[in-house]
């Protein structure tokens, strides 16, 4: 059973969340540099949080890095093949695509 306070918190954490900013890392494979894109997702109010990678379906998150950061996110793993089609959805759903590359 949540506490009141907890309750609390959890709802003030929710309201300071930006859903109309969303990130996905393409083909990161350093799970440590995942990690420390995931905390700083969680710093900036970032709540929907996708990645694709050419490998298997989960992220291991390195929780000396993300301090916590993983469990308020929504994760979710876009199919590799399948990402020009997640980006025009999301575009459809009038998002805007800014793109980088390091």
């Amino acid at each position: 059973m949540i506490t009141p306070q907890r309750r609390q918190r959890i709802e003030a954490l929710l309201e300071q969340k930006q859903p109309d900013l969303q990130v996905l890392l393409d083909d990161v494979h350093d799970s440590r540099n995942i990690s420390a894109v995931i905390r700083t997702c969680d710093a900036v109010g970032v709540l929907h949080f996708y990645y694709s990678r050419n490998s298997p379906d989960h992220v291991k998150t390195h929780r000396t890095v993300t301090q916590g950061a993983h469990r308020w996110l929504l994760k979710e793993r876009i199919d590799y093949e399948k990402r020009a089609q997640f980006l025009r959805r999301k575009r459809e759903e009038g998002m805007q695509i800014l793109v980088t590359q390091l």
